[in-house]
């Protein structure tokens, strides 16, 4: 079923070039300027499909590793040189669509790892250098669900860590597992199931434990990962078995009807960002971002409620506070208390952005932090600036001016600090003008790293 399911398509891509756009704000060395936009022929991109970036430190070349969803013609994972912005190899074509965020890569960057999202889900791992398959994960059950969201890797590299599931009007892609993957053979290690419970507002929704949200791995090597349902489970990979350290139930005491019995779960919507200390960061549709601590479960902290749904991956700044998008078009800012805090904590600044729903951000090392918006198709920046969280610049448009769908979170180049972003239906992959790395933070950007490996620094 391999060979005939995966191929090697030699297809054109068109690069547009655009050197300056119409009532944009740049900043003032022309940061958001569109600077090259590679277009795959054929190719209907999906949204929040999070590229990777290999980076040979010896001769500088950066390839920019992404896939598509595509599903009519099957997904696609491409290279794209960062210099030249032509194919290094393939794409190579799958069945069904590259999944939500789909590359992980090896420290040593020779190989990336994704799944594939649609039903019965596999998982693949492709050399870097050529494009090869080295193998399609073995031993998966036959109902395998889709994959939906990136992995992470434990520390070692021995092992591939992918949720499974969709979201809760696709019940037929539901599968509510987390899998463990050996990486060296392909082989399945261990399944973690889910609970399933309807959430706050509806009720039969069988996938709400669906494991759509990217896991992470802590500093002592436990895997954090959370689902629609409300839970965020802590596991220790423990003689090729998965075994429950903790549970942490987002229940919403407040809700209309509450009863011991028939308790209320918040969704958790987003990945989560975890700090130097370990402390767990996630936001929910509750509108807050709770604060957990690592080796209890139990809550440290949490923000006052917003005046919308947390549905994206909150990230740490170069100042180390908490920034994340909500629905009701601001974007938070909190500076985490030095311990565990009895009332909820208020934001410290907050930008409004008009027409447009922040999600997706990632921090720069001067203070700045770019992110999208849900119902828009630019970028912006905003500091910190004597309390306040002011606009830098504007991209701008990144596809085409009537689009309504999110891009992904911005990737930082490390050498040239060019901000790559991919998805939505105008397909593709854009590269915006930047000044500025990467922070040097403990959670920068969703998955962590230009290698979306999903783990925090090993003790």
């Amino acid at each position: 079923m391999c060979e005939k399911a995966v191929s090697f398509c030699l297809l054109s891509a068109v690069i547009v070039f655009t050197l300056q756009g119409c009532g944009t704000d740049y900043g003032p060395n022309g940061q958001g300027r569109l600077l090259w936009h590679y277009k795959p022929a054929g190719s209907d991109v999906f949204d929040w499909c999070q590229p990777a970036i290999v980076w040979d430190k010896k001769t500088g070349r950066r390839i920019i590793i992404f896939g598509d969803g595509d599903e009519v013609g099957g997904g696609r994972l491409y290279a794209v040189d960062a210099d030249t912005h032509k194919d290094v190899w393939g794409p190579v074509v799958f069945e069904g669509p590259i999944g939500n965020s789909p590359a992980t890569l090896s420290s040593d960057e020779k190989r990336v790892y994704f799944g594939e999202g649609s039903k019965p889900g596999r998982v693949f791992c492709v050399d870097t250098s050529d494009g090869h398959i080295i193998w399609t994960a073995s031993g998966l059950p036959s109902d395998a669900g889709a994959f939906m969201s990136c992995g992470a890797l434990s520390h070692d590299e021995r092992t591939f860590y992918i949720g499974s599931g969709a979201w809760p009007e696709d019940k037929s892609l539901a599968d509510n597992r987390l899998y463990a993957i050996d990486t060296v053979t392909g082989r399945l290690k261990w399944i973690y199931k889910s609970q399933t419970h309807p959430a706050q507002g509806e009720s039969g929704a069988s996938n709400y434990g669906s494991f759509f949200c990217d896991p992470a791995v802590l500093a002592d090597g436990r895997i954090v990962a959370a689902t629609f349902s409300g839970h965020l489970y802590c596991l220790r990979d423990r003689d090729n078995r998965a075994e429950m350290v903790w549970d942490f139930e987002l229940i919403d005491k407040n809700a209309a009807g509450y009863t011991s019995k028939e308790p209320f779960h918040q969704e958790i919507w987003g990945s989560p960002a975890i700090d130097s200390d370990g402390t767990i960061y996630i936001g929910s549709n509750a509108g807050k971002v709770h604060a957990i601590n690592p080796d209890t479960g139990k809550l440290r902290w949490e923000t006052q409620k917003t005046g919308g749904e947390i549905s994206g991956a909150p990230v740490i700044g170069a100042d180390g506070n908490i920034y994340a998008g909500a629905e009701d078009h601001y974007l938070y800012v909190w500076k985490p208390p030095a311990g565990p805090a009895s009332t909820p904590v208020a934001p410290i600044a907050r930008y409004f952005w008009k027409d447009r729903w922040p999600n997706g951000a990632t921090a720069l090392a001067n203070g700045e932090v770019v992110f999208g918006g849900e119902q828009g198709n630019r970028y912006i920046s905003v500091k910190l600036v004597n309390g306040n969280l002011v606009k830098q610049w504007e991209s701008e448009p990144v596809g085409q001016l009537d689009e309504k769908e999110a891009k992904t979170e911005p990737l930082i180049d490390p050498v040239t600090y060019t901000i790559y972003v991919s998805g939505g239906h105008s397909g593709g992959l854009y590269a915006l003008k930047g000044t500025q790395p990467m922070a040097d933070s403990p959670w920068p950007k969703v998955q962590r790293d230009i290698h979306n490996s999903g783990r925090a620094d090993a003790k």
